[in-house]
């Protein structure tokens, strides 16, 4: 929409070089590129982008719903100067739109502050990294990978065997919220400008659910997710 060249699409790619930084070559660009990593965590990004991205998910999905549930049409020549806005929906500005209700359930994302990541990380579980060993799934990664968290203690099992640093986001350890990785594979930005939950170059000792590590810059072992909440809008104005 703002085309290849434009500030506002360079500004949110992620940063390739955080790998040969770390002296890991073998990744560079191809983690972005290649389809085998479609389903790894991205790295290589700001806190501002990681902002700016759960901006942007919540106006695609809220468009979603309000197509899906044939609120609005689809515009498939959106521009820069047009396209949709949750504001703009709610505010009257699209002479496209069809508004079948006065109210709709909405998302909003963010990211989490560290309270309420620490709280979806140790779910309702007393284990102290939030995770059931026991349950069938876990039982089930510790057969096939020997580990529930891809921490340095994953390096040690394998002898140190050279890996690909990450893990699939959904291959670790799931906690008793269902939730994959919330230790480990990679570190989770906060709303403070820090991170939780350690990554694959970190000690599982060091990376209790209530530990906080330093967030400077762009890496290979930082990412983040989101949390939202649902909101009833009002559509200020009828078609």
């Amino acid at each position: 929409m703002y085309g290849d060249s434009s500030t506002v699409y360079q500004e949110s790619l992620p940063d390739t070089t955080v790998w040969t930084k770390q002296a890991i070559a073998n990744f560079g660009s191809f983690y972005f590129d290649h389809p085998t990593y479609s389903y790894y965590p991205l790295v290589g990004i700001t806190l501002e982008q990681a902002k700016k991205y759960t901006e942007w998910r919540t106006e695609r999905v809220t468009e979603m719903i309000l197509i899906t549930k044939k609120y609005i049409k689809p515009n498939p020549n959106e521009t820069a100067e047009n396209h949709f806005t949750i504001e703009r929906y709610f505010n009257g500005n699209y002479d496209w739109i069809i508004v079948k209700s006065d109210f709709v359930h909405v998302p909003k994302y963010k990211l989490p502050n560290s309270k309420e990541w620490e709280r979806i990380a140790k779910g309702n579980s007393t284990f102290k990294y939030g995770t059931d060993p026991s349950t069938k799934f876990n039982q089930k990664v510790l057969r096939k990978y020997h580990y529930l968290y891809n921490t340095q203690e994953k390096f040690i099992d394998e002898k140190n065997k050279l890996k690909d640093q990450t893990e699939l986001s959904y291959y670790s350890g799931k906690n008793t919220n269902g939730l994959y990785s919330m230790i480990g594979n990679v570190a989770e930005l906060v709303e403070e400008e820090k991170t939780k939950g350690g990554s694959w170059k970190d000690s599982l000792e060091d990376i209790s659910i209530e530990a906080s590590q330093p967030f400077e810059q762009p890496n290979c072992w930082t990412g983040f997710r989101n949390v939202s909440k649902w909101e009833l809008r009002k559509v200020n104005k009828s078609f």
